[in-house]
């Protein structure tokens, strides 16, 4: 019985692994993360956590439902293979919503910084789980067509006038690294290593920058100017400006290769490889950090624009 109890645990674990990085593990990885979790069971209606607590640990939903509650939004129903719980961690912010259980509820619980050691100690496996996420943001990202959940961008007075002047130089790349939300709590070092790899990139208003399927594994991050990026079926356009990984999480997971991208004014952008990417990692595992924060960041704004469009779509009676 205690062998079988044990093996019961040990799939209940892997199943948290798998809804964290869909695909097979290192077996050293999963061995250690195993080890990390916790098991935790409550009944219906137990607050997990409040508004506003401290964040410290992420949980999977093994069984049950557990309701994220916030005001003028929809309640977000997690189940069982979701997790939540990551986004606040990672963005080192206290608890965004509460967290009740609807029903009674078994979790799995994880110290959200034994997960980021996990990272640094297993470099291959923080790039997976990088780009994993970036996948699973591609059906919210189409569910919330045409505009992808993305607020409209235009350029401000100054920005407006700094398209005439901007050349690119490593201090504009450095700028518009920093200002990037993905990079912004990133070394100064490795925001230098980034900026000198990387290739400027000038186009005229109007310009054809890239057709769908010649994004390849490139980043593109805007200096001066608007960009917009497109695609049909559904129809999505997004436009980004000064300071904008262009396609954010997606651009993670490759998913710019689906979009077309033109020049919408005069613009300045740098480019660079995964490989770069990858590259300055391997030596400044901050720049790592600073972009699991800005995954979570712009998750959470996408999720919480879902639920403020679900909770408007309601008739006035069920708010």
């Amino acid at each position: 019985m205690h062998a079988e109890l044990d093996r019961a645990t040990r799939v209940k674990r892997e199943l948290f692994l798998r809804a964290l990085v869909p695909g097979k593990l290192p077996p050293a990885v999963a061995r250690q993360v195993l080890k990390m979790m916790r098991e935790v069971s409550v009944h219906g209606g137990t607050v997990l956590y409040r508004r506003g607590a401290p964040a410290r640990d992420a949980y999977f939903v093994y069984d049950g439902t557990v309701d994220l509650l916030a005001e003028g939004e929809a309640p977000m129903p997690m189940e069982k293979g979701d997790v939540l719980g990551m986004i606040d961690c990672a963005i080192q912010r206290p608890r965004a919503r509460t967290a009740v259980a609807r029903t009674d509820v078994e979790l799995l619980v994880i110290d959200a910084q034994d997960w980021m050691e996990v990272f640094e100690e297993n470099l291959a496996y923080s790039r997976m789980t990088r780009e994993a996420l970036g996948r699973l943001q591609r059906p919210l990202v189409l569910e919330l067509a045409p505009d992808g959940g993305f607020p409209a961008r235009e350029l401000t007075p100054e920005e407006a006038l700094h398209v005439g002047v901007a050349e690119g130089t490593v201090v504009e790349r450095l700028v518009a690294l920093r200002s990037t939300m993905h990079f912004e709590v990133a070394s100064v070092q490795s925001l230098c290593e980034l900026a000198v790899r990387g290739e400027v990139l000038k186009a005229a208003s109007g310009t054809r920058l890239l057709e769908a399927g010649e994004a390849g594994e490139r980043f593109f991050v805007v200096i001066a100017g608007l960009v917009e990026v497109d695609r049909d079926d559904p129809t999505l356009r997004i436009t980004y400006g000064p300071g904008d990984l262009v396609l954010g999480n997606l651009s993670l997971a490759g998913v710019l290769d689906e979009f077309r991208m033109t020049a919408r004014t005069d613009a300045v952008l740098l480019t660079f490889p995964r490989s770069v990417l990858d590259d300055v990692i391997e030596d400044h595992f901050d720049l790592a950090t600073s972009i699991f924060r800005g995954i979570a960041i712009e998750r959470d704004r996408l999720m919480t624009v879902r639920a403020q469009r679900q909770l408007a779509s309601q008739p006035a009676t069920m708010r």
